[in-house]
């Protein structure tokens, strides 16, 4: 099976490095739980200030058909990171409940070749 490869490119917080880059993660959708959310797993560990992971709570923002059926156009996100560990039968309610936001950016599809 083909797993999609996503980018995220991140605005805030301005500083944000990875090692994808200055502004950029690089991961996959783990799972759609609506057209507006959707957990998204980097392909290294993000830092946060006092907080670390992998897992994020991906949720649209309000624009007008800015959600993921549109995503290889890019959607406009906030993300919230995962505090507990994931589990894939967790429901969004749930998953709301354990994170912390702290990113706001456009994800999309990662076309780079070395993705």
């Amino acid at each position: 099976m083909d797993i999609k490869k996503y980018i995220l490119t991140i605005s805030e917080p301005s500083d944000f490095e990875s090692q994808d880059g200055k502004g950029h993660v690089k991961g996959r959708l783990l799972q759609m739980l609506s057209n507006g959310s959707a957990v998204f797993k980097s392909n290294h560990v993000m830092t946060f200030g006092p907080i670390s992971g992998d897992i994020l709570l991906l949720n649209t923002r309000s624009e007008e058909g800015n959600d993921f059926r549109n995503i290889n156009d890019g959607a406009t996100v906030n993300g919230s990171l995962l505090k507990s560990d994931y589990d894939e039968d967790m429901d969004e309610e749930e998953l709301n409940r354990n994170v912390v936001f702290v990113l706001v950016g456009v994800i999309e599809e990662d076309k780079s070749p070395e993705n």
